[in-house]
């Protein structure tokens, strides 16, 4: 590596590092808007007003509000991915998903103006819907691992397809938070913790239950 390289490889970084900056100064200013106007309220102009920058530059780094809410998506995925290397590494399924459910209802902008702004786009916005259903599925293969690492070490029943108690598990943790975010009076986190354990059960089976085998 010459001298110029050298020199170069510094700027380029603190050039990285900013434009990573910013953008997490756009997606925490839009949610925050999502969160206390919601989406359909919220303008480009709003976000950028909120996060100091030119509206230029919003399109730098969105091609529109609807994809920022994307990035949340994949906020979501990331979680799950440090669930299932935890998994990996011994963490007992149990623990892995009851972890899991507990960090969902505290991602970004977890209102209830926001969880009713995400379904008003996914039930609305074909273009919300490109953007957060293939995380879906992507978050769902990775809960699929963890369900199937669980069977292999014997800590769940082994009668069900793991991709099913994948699905069950996004249905029952969505379903809670949607359930709340239309009207209950009650704590998010606690509504989770009062379901997590109704999961777990029909997870978990009754012992010695076994797939049944085909004669």
């Amino acid at each position: 590596m010459n001298n110029s390289d050298t020199e170069t490889l510094p700027v380029q970084n603190r050039r990285e590092r900013r434009k990573l900056q910013i953008r997490e100064r756009l997606v925490q200013a839009a949610v925050d808007l999502f969160s206390s106007r919601g989406f359909h309220r919220t303008t480009v102009e709003d976000i950028t007003e909120a996060a100091d920058v030119g509206k230029g530059t919003f399109f730098n780094y969105f091609p529109s509000k609807e994809h920022v809410l994307g990035s949340l998506a994949e906020i979501q995925i990331g979680r799950l991915n440090e669930g299932l290397a935890a998994a990996r590494t011994g963490r007992s399924t149990y623990e892995v998903l009851r972890d899991l459910s507990q960090v969902m209802p505290r991602l970004p902008g977890r209102s209830r103006l926001m969880t009713r702004s995400m379904m008003s786009g996914l039930a609305g916005s074909e273009t919300v819907r490109t953007l957060i259903l293939p995380g879906m599925m992507r978050g769902r293969e990775v809960l699929e691992e963890v369900f199937r690492l669980g069977q292999e070490r014997g800590e769940i029943r082994t009668d069900l397809d793991p991709a099913d108690m994948a699905l069950m598990f996004q249905q029952t943790m969505f379903g809670a938070i949607v359930l709340w975010s239309v009207g209950s009076d009650s704590d998010l986190p606690k509504i989770i913790d009062r379901t997590f354990p109704v999961m777990w059960q029909g997870v978990r089976g009754p012992k010695g239950v076994q797939p049944e085998v085909e004669s």
